[in-house]
């Protein structure tokens, strides 16, 4: 699996997606106790759209939460969301202009 399709919206702190469905950006696993780290509204909001996309097991196996966030390292943090970029072995161009854009969003 290369990812959920769906396409995400946030507005005000609810999550979106493409069938209209709506719930709080913590349903998504962003919040609670895998992210300790001070976020600011750029930050939450790409790192809902890259964990909607990948999903929290992602997120809690990756260096960007493990690591990176929690221990304040937000650049390397951003850096790491360009890892996530191939779906069975191959680099998909849609994909990294995703995460090209959440990692802009993540440093705003």
């Amino acid at each position: 699996m290369c990812g959920q399709n769906f396409d995400l919206v946030i507005r005000n702190g609810t999550v979106i997606d493409g069938t209209g469905a709506a719930g709080r950006a913590g349903d998504v696993g962003v919040t609670g106790d895998r992210i300790t780290a001070e976020l600011n509204p750029n930050m939450f909001a790409a790192l809902c759209s890259w964990t909607y996309n990948l999903g929290t097991g992602a997120l809690q196996r990756s260096s960007l939460g493990r690591q990176y966030l929690n221990d304040g390292r937000y650049e390397e943090a951003a850096d790491e969301m360009l890892k996530w970029v191939f779906c069975n072995g191959r680099r998909l161009r849609g994909l990294v202009l995703r995460r090209t854009d959440e990692r802009a969003l993540f440093l705003a």
